[in-house]
């Protein structure tokens, strides 16, 4: 997900629909969205570097924080139900059609200037007038603030690092005997990448979760597909990512790969 870091010309459905926003199903468990969360953080992060001289600090921060808030309203049960509702009643209201025209009354003979009578029960509200939704004490309750958030979601990928880190530990000699295996000629590429991987018993999945890059733009720097990357500064970043994670020498990977992403653009070009 390449997001961009200004929205203008969108809808006001897509302006308040969370679910777009982090590009989630509305039917998405707590642990998709907050996937989905720490991705859009993270590309967010990664566009402002490869564009620092054109994006504004202050616009990137913005962005950061309609995200946030987007993922605080769905991980939060009671401000989640609210906001379907609100989801709900604004496609009803798209789709609904327009409501009759009032019924006119013939000018009463009695009435000198013929003045025209608009039926309309007293005290009765216009079906477009919205309605105020109540807050609770007990849905207030239940709000958890940001930065309480944020100690959850650094708690869970915590543990995630600490499962990575122990695989690494667990296969470092497999993976040195496979690296002495492929003498002082190896080069970093797609499959010794993808191998290492599998000896550290490191699925994709996972490996998503502590790099924040899509497991689909992993398997596609193992399978070589170049033209799944915009721009050579993503590549590099997530390649950077990749080695960490698996504890590989980050410069290494990363100037062994980046040379094969260039040789195979210059072929293509």
């Amino acid at each position: 997900m390449t997001q961009s870091l200004k929205h203008e010309g969108a809808s006001p459905l897509e302006h308040e629909n969370y679910y777009k926003l982090l590009e989630v199903r509305e039917d998405a468990t707590s642990e998709e969205i907050r996937v989905a969360y720490e991705r859009a953080i993270h590309e967010t992060r990664a566009e402002s570097l490869a564009g620092y001289s054109l994006v504004p600090d202050e616009e990137v921060e913005a962005e950061i924080q309609r995200i946030s808030h987007a993922y605080m309203q769905l991980a939060n049960p009671v401000s989640r139900k609210a906001h379907d509702r609100r989801i709900a009643a604004q496609r009803e209201q798209q789709i609904m059609p327009p409501p009759p025209a009032s019924v006119k009354l013939p000018p009463s003979p009695a009435s000198p200037d013929s003045k025209v009578i608009y039926l309309r029960p007293q005290g009765a509200a216009l079906e477009s007038e919205p309605k105020a939704a109540a807050v609770t004490p007990e849905s207030d309750s239940k709000t958890m603030s940001l930065q309480e958030m944020q100690n959850s979601l650094a708690h869970i990928r915590r543990g995630k690092l600490l499962s990575v880190r122990q695989k690494n530990l667990q296969s470092e000699q497999s993976v040195q005997q496979f690296l002495a295996a492929l003498g002082e000629a190896r080069i970093f590429n797609g499959n010794v990448l993808s191998q290492i991987r599998r000896l550290r018993e490191v699925s994709l999945d996972e490996l998503a979760e502590v790099t924040f890059v899509r497991a689909s733009l992993l398997q596609a720097i193992e399978e070589e597909n170049f033209k799944s990357f915009v721009a050579e500064v993503y590549l590099k970043g997530h390649l950077q990512s990749y080695a960490r994670a698996l504890n590989l020498p980050v410069t290494e990977v990363t100037e062994d790969y980046l040379e094969l992403y260039r040789q195979g653009m210059r072929e293509k070009g």
